[in-house]
């Protein structure tokens, strides 16, 4: 469920909230949700492009490239859309480099189908069978055109890792990307400062909790600016804390479609101001149709 959906339950029982309540001030009444649509445009292709920002190991920035084009069109009372990775890029030590393209390399200039509901919050391939067999394909023209043998390996690993997926496992994976574009999509957004606590368990077990801030920060006819900020804290064996990662997210959400057209985001590790994990900003353009 998107996070946006939580908002609008949560804003009323925000902090704030709940101060004007106690306070009776006539002039802090509940003000209505802002509601987003979902409707992707659907007469031309879309440009997104994700820039990825990190220290490396002697403290120099790191940065590798993405690019997707993204269709949208019209599927029953859904959507289809066709993601296609067109171009990845890196800056950072050869080594890293060739794996950085090793492993995406079986994606590059392969488009994937995708059934959307009507709110798009419901996402599926339109047809796993063919997207294995694809991979498998892929990987075969790679070592058949000359690949050395570190990128073929890397390649296949990749592939072995999305066959041992189930078809809604793999989906999920593959969708990972795009998703953040959907977060609010379909949405109520909720005026006031809203707060989120949950509590879990990680892959190894180890209690997890998590503290999520959202607010709007800016907001006018065409467009709205919603920052997330959440704390993760993963608790060690003992029960103290081993790690605090701090994430804090900007979307800019286009209000005739619903679609985030940027995301920038920060992760650092302990505190706000701690160390940094990486910077990544995603960007949405409209592209010429007679450009493609």
């Amino acid at each position: 469920m998107p996070i946006a959906i939580l908002i609008a339950g949560l804003a009323a029982c925000s902090p704030a909230a709940v101060a004007a309540h106690e306070a009776g001030d006539a002039a802090a009444a509940p003000v209505a949700p802002i509601s987003l649509p979902f409707a992707p445009p659907l007469d031309r292709p879309l440009d997104y492009r994700i820039d990825q920002a990190q220290p490396g190991p002697s403290g120099e920035e790191l940065s590798f490239s993405r690019r997707y084009r993204l269709q949208f069109a019209r599927a029953g009372r859904g959507f289809h859309l066709d993601v296609t990775l067109t171009d990845v890029s890196a800056d950072a030590p050869a080594k890293m480099v060739t794996a950085f393209r090793a492993a995406l390399r079986p994606l590059l200039g392969m488009t994937i189908g995708y059934h959307l509901s009507a709110d798009g919050h419901t996402v599926y391939l339109d047809d796993p069978v063919a997207v294995r067999a694809a991979f498998d394909r892929l990987v075969d023209e790679i070592a058949r055109n000359g690949a050395n043998g570190g990128d073929v390996a890397i390649a296949r690993a990749a592939v072995a890792r999305m066959a041992q997926l189930d078809d809604e496992a793999m989906t999920q994976l593959l969708f990972e990307e795009v998703r953040p574009l959907l977060q609010f999509a379909q949405s109520q957004v909720g005026q006031a400062p809203a707060e989120l606590q949950t509590r879990g368990r990680d892959l190894t077990d180890a209690p997890v909790s998590a503290k999520t801030h959202l607010e709007i920060v800016a907001s006018d006819a065409a467009s709205m600016q919603i920052d997330e900020t959440t704390r993760t804290v993963r608790a060690g064996d003992d029960g103290n804390q081993a790690l605090a990662i701090v994430s804090a997210i900007t979307y800019s959400i286009d209000r005739a479609t619903g679609l985030a057209t940027r995301i920038e985001q920060r992760d650092t590790a302990g505190r706000a101001d701690g160390r940094a994990l990486s910077r990544k900003t995603r960007t949405l353009t409209p592209l010429d149709p007679q450009g493609i």
